[in-house]
């Protein structure tokens, strides 16, 4: 993600998909800046990941947001053409660690 450009400062991470300690989005949203929300992970049906695509097209969340992905697996065609489609939507692919 920093290599995406993101600020370090604006990084959550929630292991497991469960937070407890910190809530998200207490941080107050900056003038003219789209908040990121970033899936990192195989790119599996058991992951989600069409559900979360799904749901990001129907709520129109890209007027708000953006979403980066980024891993590979065998829904990466299919996570593709949602970001083809959709502006908001930037997919990274497989990242090697630096």
């Amino acid at each position: 993600m920093l290599r995406a450009g993101i600020n370090a400062d604006s990084i959550v991470v929630i292991p497991w998909g469960v937070q407890n300690e910190r809530r998200v989005g207490t941080r107050p949203a900056q003038k003219h800046h789209k908040r990121v929300v970033s899936y990192v992970g195989r790119l599996h049906a058991s992951k989600g990941i069409l559900a979360l695509l799904e749901g990001w097209r129907a709520g129109e969340i890209g007027e708000f947001a953006r979403l980066v992905i980024a891993g590979a697996g065998e829904l990466e065609p299919q996570v593709r053409r949602f970001a083809d489609k959709d502006p908001s939507i930037e997919f990274q692919g497989f990242l090697t660690p630096t």
